[in-house]
């Protein structure tokens, strides 16, 4: 995972987030073709003063590549996810930007990297993503990095003018131990 790193999303990024988000391979999973982002769009959708959302570009080999999104969810949105207890749950949305790193692996390497930045600043939560289930290649992903299918969502998310469905995939956090103090 030292290839790994997240850096805070910065006004300097809105060229290259605007390169990202107008590649129809990318808007086919993610924001949909038919919303391709102008660098005015991109300011407006993701520059906004959202203080529970941490906005964070990917960096692999100190190259940036994607871009992912974290944020707790709220209480009513996690009872409708069927979850009633005090585990802080937290949304994770995200995407490798530049196709030449796709299909290799840095998917995986990243939300492994993510789990274990959770894991040491935060008491046990839990991570929740909602890939439409067409998304196979995102689910099969997330699947080899422990998330579990735990709720289907029927016509969950609005992509390219149809409400399509999603699956519910959560990842347990557990904090990582403090080492032991030696007498």
């Amino acid at each position: 995972m030292d290839d790994i790193a997240v850096r805070p999303l910065q006004t300097v990024d809105i060229p290259l987030m605007s390169k990202w988000l107008q590649n129809e391979e990318l808007l086919e999973f993610y924001e949909g073709r038919d919303r391709p982002h102008d660098e005015s769009m991109v300011k407006h959708r993701f520059f906004r003063n959202e203080a529970h959302v941490e906005r964070l570009i990917i960096v692999y080999r100190y190259r940036p590549i994607g871009y992912c999104q974290v944020y707790e969810i709220d209480q009513e949105t996690q009872a409708c996810y069927g979850y009633n207890d005090e585990v802080a749950t937290f949304g994770m949305d995200q995407f490798i930007g530049d196709p030449s790193y796709w299909n290799r692996g840095i998917g995986q390497e990243f939300n492994a990297f993510m789990i274990e930045r959770m894991a040491q600043h935060v008491a046990r939560s839990r991570f929740v993503v909602d890939p439409r289930e067409k998304n196979e290649r995102a689910i099969a992903c997330y699947t080899k990095c422990g998330f579990e299918k735990t709720r289907h969502l029927p016509q969950h998310e609005l992509h390219e003018g149809i409400w399509e469905n999603c699956w519910l995939m959560v990842r347990e956090i557990m904090p990582v131990p403090k080492e032991a103090a030696c007498e």
